[in-house]
């Protein structure tokens, strides 16, 4: 009876063993091959577009006409080494502006400003647009701009000396005056020359050629002038109007003299 009692027990044993292969003597199961991973590709990024996109000037070719040259500027692409494919539209223009320049395209260039010698109408809209674009000729989004030629900034007229200050010796102060320009929000350029003049010939330092930044800029009517000047001697007093875009008007002059 015992004898029975163990070969059961063994029978047991080996049937446990034959199900599982944590015990010695188990099967063995195969193992399953891992599928390999594949690696996720990141997409290339696009180059920063520009911005403060804005009209600089615009400049007149010959003395009639409306062929202009058209200058813009713009903050530069936070990506480094890349180069700018800058167009405008040579007519009147509604719609998208083109967007699709590759890297040769003759409009690119890698400064922040760009002149375009076209025919352009001063009662029309016309619209710029610069895309950035690497070496990779990846092109980023398309700035664009709506801009149109500024209207030419009116003369100031009537020029006046109206008073002259002595300071001390021969040194005075001279105030002058002037009807405002027609143009609306101007400053003015305003210089006298502090030596004497014959006919028309201005010496340098009698500057009309000053920006709207420039250090004789004002935006009142009338300015002093403390210099050294002597009776009985003509001089020359100029006045330009400058717009915001840095247009100017005709330069108006006129001599005066102490009186």
């Amino acid at each position: 009876m015992k004898l029975r009692i163990t070969v059961l027990a063994l029978i047991a044993i080996l049937a446990l063993s034959a199900c599982d292969p944590n015990i010695p003597g188990g099967p063995t199961i195969p193992t399953l091959p891992t599928t390999p991973t594949t690696p996720v590709t990141q997409p290339a990024t696009a180059p920063a577009q520009v911005s403060g996109l804005k009209l600089v000037r615009v400049e007149q070719v010959g003395d009639s006409g409306n062929t202009y040259n058209a200058f813009f500027s713009w903050e530069a692409s936070a990506t480094p080494g890349v180069k700018y494919c800058v167009s405008t539209t040579a007519e009147g223009y509604s719609g998208e502006v083109e967007g699709g320049c590759a890297f040769e395209n003759q409009y690119l260039t890698s400064d922040t400003f760009r002149g375009f010698g076209l025919v352009f109408n001063k009662n029309r809209d016309y619209k710029v647009s610069v895309t950035t674009i690497d070496s990779n000729n990846r092109k980023s989004s398309v700035t664009s701009l709506t801009w149109r030629v500024p209207t030419k900034v009116a003369t100031p007229s009537a020029l006046k000396l109206d008073r002259v200050e002595q300071v001390f010796g021969n040194t005075y102060n001279a105030f002058f005056s002037w009807n405002a320009s027609l143009t609306k929000n101007v400053k003015y350029c305003v210089s006298t020359s502090s030596v004497g003049i014959d006919g028309v010939t201005v010496d340098n330092n009698s500057d009309a050629n000053c920006s709207f930044d420039g250090q004789y800029i004002s935006s009142a009517t009338n300015a002093g002038f403390g210099l050294v000047f002597d009776k009985n001697t003509t001089y020359e007093f100029r006045v330009t109007a400058i717009d915001s875009n840095n247009q100017k008007s005709i330069t108006k002059t006129m001599i005066w003299e102490l009186p």
